[in-house]
């Protein structure tokens, strides 16, 4: 193709124009007009925005993999399944007790590195807090944070 002629995408993409309503100072629209973009707003700025769109689309994918994201294997729940068990019934004296309080405040079930994944880990503090009201999870390092002065 010649790039002076209008087959040209160079200058095809130069032009690129929408038809937008103009409207008048009361608010009323008043007619259509042309609104021009050059090639740098019109094409490569939306070009460039789906392109790191699909980038960071992938790129999940990848940092998910590359984070090591576990799942919850049908082992590690028959190993721990009493541990669930006392966790599915911590939440049914929960709702028994607690249903309609404005704020709940309890320990934070202590996280054992070793034993427990952390997808599991998570999967009991959103089955301890899924539909409850406002619960406040609180964990403590073993030190008194009360002084007492007489």
């Amino acid at each position: 193709m010649k790039s002076g002629g209008t087959n040209c995408p160079v200058a095809l993409i130069q032009n690129i124009s929408i038809q937008t309503p103009i409207h008048s100072s009361n608010g009323n629209v008043a007619g259509e007009g042309i609104v021009k973009f050059g090639w740098i707003q019109g094409v490569l700025i939306r070009c460039l925005l789906n392109i790191w769109g699909v980038m960071l689309f992938l790129r999940l994918s990848w940092v998910v993999a590359q984070a090591g994201v576990e799942v919850i294997t049908e082992a590690e729940l028959l190993a721990v399944k009493d541990k669930t068990n006392r966790h599915l019934r911590l939440r049914e004296l929960l709702l028994q007790n607690s249903h309609d309080a404005n704020l709940v405040v309890m320990s934070l079930p202590m996280p054992r590195k070793n034993i427990v994944s952390a997808p599991l880990y998570l999967a009991w503090l959103e089955l301890l807090t899924k539909n409850m009201p406002p619960i406040l999870l609180v964990r403590g390092n073993q030190s008194s944070v009360l002084t007492f002065y007489s």
